[in-house]
């Protein structure tokens, strides 16, 4: 982040896909530098991960269905199995973006389950 320009006080939210340690494995130093931060997980995140961030003083969303972040902006909610993951919609004036972490669950799930959110 420091060499793009970042600082970890301008983050207002972060969305993790599923519990790979590449995925959720920086979170603890963001969470350090930045306390005002909403972290949105997947409710299926363990125990001791959701006390970590509740400890850090952070706002938590666990993520279960849908969840729409901010305008044009949402959760697919999780999806799959093992690991169950969400992935981070942007509704745009040419259509959706979906940004996925691995896209465990498929992509083909992925895509349809946000383009049946896309209108919610």
């Amino acid at each position: 982040m420091t060499k793009l320009g970042f600082a970890q006080g301008e983050i207002d939210a972060v969305v993790i896909s599923h519990l790979h340690g590449d995925h959720a494995g920086g979170l603890q130093p963001v969470l350090g530098e930045n306390r005002r931060i909403t972290i949105y997980l997947p409710g299926s995140f363990p125990e001791p991960f959701k006390e970590m961030v509740k400890k850090q003083g952070a706002r938590m969303v666990t993520v279960q269905g849908p969840v729409k972040i901010c305008a044009d902006l949402f959760s697919t909610g999780e999806l799959g199995t093992t690991p169950r993951e969400q992935a981070l919609v942007i509704r745009t004036g040419r259509g959706l973006v979906i940004v996925t972490g691995c896209a465990h669950p498929g992509i083909e799930r992925v895509v349809r389950t946000a383009a049946l959110k896309r209108s919610s």
